[in-house]
């Protein structure tokens, strides 16, 4: 078991004081801590300090439900248990995921070479891969390591969306400024070098000079996080202006934040993790 703070143990004392309940006490120290570690719950049937009658306490608890309706913690069916903020959170995510993972139809392979002209096709597979699932899709994943081609292949994304419907607005965020400024260094370099890639007849390099200059911001900056009031401007009845939004070191990206953004996406709107 992880070190629990002094905030965990003070939040344990108070449930104990307010229900009696030990094992309570005990749940809510563990929500609290794997929280603080960056889960949203607490696996406590992976717990060895629960017992399955433990389990049974915690589910018999009306501060404990299923999450049908609220109360302090949910103990989903896995034995996970949640605060109510974020068994609402992840809900609400999840759904959104869901919502948007589905394709309606594909790149063409002429697109796709057009794009990746005069790079090993071997090489470039899975990048190319990346930016032929563009057409028809609402959310995509981008992962790799340094150096493995990650804003090249989101800028291919981007050429790819205006070939096939016209410029598109973009907003490209990250989760701290100086993430959002090597972001905005990286896009930058990776256009210059597309364009020196790109044959001068190719339509793909008329789309990229066409294209406005792409600046990052904060994704706080991006929702429009207002500080005095603790909330975000930008959300279902106020999204964000853009046809594409890419957020880069999205593990950095805490669930409430993730929430937001997949709340005040335009329905239309491709994002590109």
């Amino acid at each position: 078991m992880s070190v629990e703070r002094a905030f965990d143990r003070t939040l344990a004392a108070w449930v104990r004081r307010r229900t009696g309940s030990e094992v309570l006490s005990r749940a809510a120290a563990c929500v609290s801590r794997d929280e603080a570690l960056g889960h949203s719950c607490a696996m406590l049937g992976d717990d060895v300090d629960f017992s399955p009658a433990d389990l049974d306490a915690l589910r018999r608890q009306p501060w404990v439900g299923d999450g049908a309706q609220f109360t302090p913690f949910v103990l989903d069916t896995t034995d996970a248990c949640y605060s109510w903020r974020n068994w609402q959170h992840e809900g609400r995510l999840a759904a959104a995921l869901r919502e948007r993972s589905g394709r309606t139809n594909a790149a063409s392979a002429d697109g796709v070479a057009e794009l990746f002209a005069g790079t090993d096709p071997d090489a470039t597979r899975e990048q190319r891969a990346a930016v032929a699932a563009v057409p028809g899709s609402r959310l995509l994943v981008v992962t790799g390591g340094p150096g493995t081609g990650k804003t090249s292949t989101a800028l291919r994304m981007i050429a790819m969306a205006a070939r096939c419907g016209g410029t598109p607005s973009i907003a490209l965020a990250a989760p701290t400024g100086k993430a959002a400024q090597r972001l905005s260094e990286a896009v930058a370099a990776s256009r210059t070098r597309l364009l020196d890639e790109l044959p001068s007849a190719s339509p793909v390099r008329t789309l990229l000079v066409d294209l406005p200059p792409l600046r990052a911001q904060t994704l706080h900056r991006l929702l429009d996080y207002r500080p005095h009031e603790n909330a975000f401007a930008r959300d279902e009845n106020s999204p964000i202006a853009a046809d594409i939004v890419i957020i880069d070191e999205t593990s950095m990206v805490d669930l409430a934040t993730m929430r937001q953004l997949f709340d005040a996406l335009l329905p239309h709107a491709l994002v590109i993790l």
